[in-house]
């Protein structure tokens, strides 16, 4: 896309590190208002909003305030997702194995990820282009955001979570602060 190293350095982390911050603060808040479930659906929806806007930045050209506002974004993103996926990934996990499930949850994800991305991603930007590449990144997270949202919808989410996320001062199979039910209690 042109852009030097030094140029996307000063971005991350003059743009990219404090929307990462933000990002984890509005996350926790919003876990606290809208509960687990739909904490994290909208932060899948974000992130994969977020590859769309490293295609408008593409098809745009050159810009040091688009490249801001794509970091920018895609940290902000990433900051609520980091805390909302944390939170789901701990309450997947039983009390009593809570280190080594989650250890296996979170390097099964991180694993896959990082061997798809690493060994593809270069080659298909070579091929389609960049703006290409990120849209077809942002179709590639749609099945994820549907499947999530109809795990939802069918009592999936709720039924796999663990004593972790059961017992204690919360139940995070409830949608938010009022401790709406969990339908079906």
């Amino acid at each position: 896309m042109g852009y030097t190293n030094d140029e996307i350095a000063i971005w991350d982390v003059g743009v990219g590190f404090w929307a990462f911050l933000i990002g984890i603060f509005v996350g926790g808040i919003l876990y606290s208002k809208v509960g687990m479930k739909r904490s994290v659906l909208i932060s899948l929806i974000l992130m994969g909003i977020s590859n769309f806007s490293f295609a408008l930045l593409a098809g745009a050209g050159k810009t040091n305030l688009g490249l801001a506002g794509a970091i920018g974004f895609e940290n902000f993103a990433s900051g609520i997702g980091g805390v909302t996926v944390v939170a789901y990934f701990s309450a997947l996990c039983d009390l009593r194995f809570t280190a080594s499930q989650y250890a296996l949850i979170s390097a099964a994800a991180s694993v896959v990820g990082r061997f798809l991305t690493g060994t593809t991603a270069g080659g298909l930007v070579e091929t389609f282009g960049y703006v290409n590449f990120y849209l077809m990144t942002t179709v590639v997270a749609l099945p994820g955001i549907v499947l999530f949202w109809l795990m939802m919808r069918a009592g999936l989410i709720d039924s796999s979570i663990g004593t972790a996320g059961t017992v204690g001062e919360g139940d995070a199979r409830q949608d938010g602060p009022e401790g709406d039910p969990v339908p079906g209690r």
